[in-house]
């Protein structure tokens, strides 16, 4: 269907109200056909479009889970370093999201890691914050916990991410130990989170 309104003459550069483009609306559905379609016309500003929020296409595939779309995007050149108004890139969208295997492909493409939003908040410190280290041990699977996505994140962040500092002066530590995590804290304990930081009002953990 999408083949066919590009050769009849579908604008792909034409906006709805939210800053939606087609591309948008087809990285957001389950079907990498419509996807390919419009980046055969190889426009160069499809990949780059951003809507209202600052979201562009790579972003709303990594949020839906749509593997394909995402890789169809990649294939193509998209920035996959892009941020959101709120400094989110796919990789956050994907790792929020619950997608795992998204994650996989995001860090395997080179996604940086240790990018911190606009409260200064890395992905790591982001998904401490929202409890992800207990909903259905999803945060485990990110490493936090006895597998692997930890050890992945440090492998790319390294020390940037444990001692990262949000606006008010907080590590990933700090945010763990506040919600009272024990798992979460040991974890970034063995992996050489600083016990002794300070934050902006001189309290460590």
């Amino acid at each position: 269907m999408v083949q066919l309104l590009l050769d009849n003459g579908l604008d792909e550069m034409h906006a709805d109200n939210n800053g939606w483009l087609p591309i948008h609306h087809a990285s957001g559905a389950p079907n990498a056909a419509h996807v390919i379609a419009i980046l055969s016309k190889q426009n160069p500003s499809t990949l780059r479009c951003s809507d209202r929020t600052g979201r562009q296409p790579l972003y709303i595939a990594a949020s839906e889970g749509h593997v394909h779309n995402v890789a169809a995007l990649l294939d193509a050149g998209c920035d996959i370093h892009a941020t959101t108004h709120e400094g989110l890139t796919a990789l956050w969208a994907a790792c929020m999201c619950e997608h795992i295997t998204l994650c996989d492909m995001l860090i395997d493409a080179g996604c940086e890691v240790d990018v911190r939003d606009i409260d200064g908040q890395t992905l790591v410190m982001a998904m401490i914050v929202a409890g992800m280290c207990e909903v259905n041990g999803c945060l485990n699977n990110y490493g936090l916990g006895k597998t692997k996505y930890l050890t992945k994140l440090l492998d790319r962040g390294g020390e940037s991410i444990l001692c990262s500092n949000d606006i008010v002066g907080r590590t990933p530590l700090h945010a763990a130990a506040t919600i009272g995590n024990v798992h979460a804290v040991n974890d970034l304990l063995t992996h050489g989170a600083n016990i002794d930081v300070q934050d902006n009002d001189g309290e460590i953990c």
